[in-house]
């Protein structure tokens, strides 16, 4: 929309160009100004809409890359620490790693203006860091699954049973290890 206001605007200068000439070309003694004032006139207040929407539209995109920039950081740091509760494979600290990236990617494009730039990075780090929460998640499930909790509970009732009866475990039932050092 502000780039059909700017070019109303240089359509107006125009016109107001060629009224202004044919009015200085004509014979009368004193030409008719009136018209090509008029279109000066629109095509100032044409260009002064569309600089003032182009600002407008300028401070959104800050504000909606600022936004995305906001929620990003807040993802990344609920990976980071994820990440530092508990073990992940290299592969999920490398996403991490890239949605840093993206994080300070997407700041420095802020900073520079590139608002649409940056709000592409900041999305791209949030959905990194989403990844990564949701893989860390996936890692945690298998270890609250009900037969590694069952295991904890069957391990705990032999003990108990092997207590009650006087029975030693059948671990404990073997033989001890020998071991030989050679010399040399």
């Amino acid at each position: 929309m502000g780039a059909g206001r700017a070019a109303a605007a240089e359509s107006s200068l125009r016109q107001a160009s060629l009224d202004y000439r044919l009015q200085r070309a004509r014979l009368w003694p004193l030409p008719d100004l009136a018209p090509a004032d008029a279109s000066y006139r629109a095509a100032g207040d044409s260009a002064t809409r569309a600089v003032q929407l182009t600002r407008n539209r300028r401070e959104l995109a800050r504000a909606a890359s600022s936004e995305a920039i906001d929620l990003a950081a807040e993802n990344v740091e609920r990976s980071v620490s994820l990440a530092a509760t508990i073990h992940l494979a290299a592969s999920r600290k490398l996403l991490l790693t890239r949605a840093r990236l993206a994080l300070d990617e997407a700041r420095v494009f802020h900073r520079e203006g590139d608002f649409g730039a940056a709000t592409l990075s900041a999305t791209r780090s949030r959905d990194l860091a989403t990844r990564v929460g949701d893989l860390a998640a996936e890692t945690v499930a298998r270890y609250a699954d009900d037969e590694v909790i069952d295991a904890g509970r069957w391990k705990a009732e032999a003990i108990a049973w092997s207590r009650r009866e006087g029975v030693r475990p059948s671990s404990s039932r073997r033989k001890p290890h020998r071991y030989r050092l050679r010399a040399g």
